[in-house]
């Protein structure tokens, strides 16, 4: 079963949960059988290597987990606001604060530092009127 074919998130039933085990999965079991495929995950990596066949490891690495960014980071998102799990709320809560807080110092941080310099700047003309300089 490929990820895209899994239960979808209702985002107005905040009750959904992921699929459950089969009565094949053991309790331990980190990722159910009825998700991950071992067999098909390596064709997947063998038709990969077919159709890029000039990429080194590494330029794979990095195409896959950019390509899976965009679905890892909604998937993030989606547990930040609605998983069963108080510490799992917390845990993808805090990541997305943490990313935004340095996504946006990057962003805003050199409109911040034009702003601020303004002001001071202007602070400084009207000290500067007052004395006499």
């Amino acid at each position: 079963m490929d990820f895209d074919e899994t239960e979808q998130f209702d985002e107005d039933d905040a009750s959904s949960t992921p699929p459950t085990n089969s009565p094949s999965d053991s309790p331990g079991d980190p990722v159910p059988s009825s998700i991950w495929d071992d067999d098909a995950a390596l064709a997947d990596l063998a038709m990969e290597r077919q159709v890029h066949p000039n990429e080194t490891n590494d330029e794979m690495t990095r195409r896959l987990l950019s390509e899976a960014g965009p679905h890892a980071a909604r998937t993030i998102i989606t547990l930040s606001q609605h998983a069963v799990n108080e510490n799992t709320r917390l845990n993808a809560a805090k990541f997305v604060a943490e990313w935004a807080k340095e996504e946006g110092a990057a962003a805003i941080g050199s409109t911040w530092e034009q702003m601020l310099s303004g002001s001071i700047r202007q602070v400084e003309e009207a000290a500067n009127e007052g004395s006499g300089n």
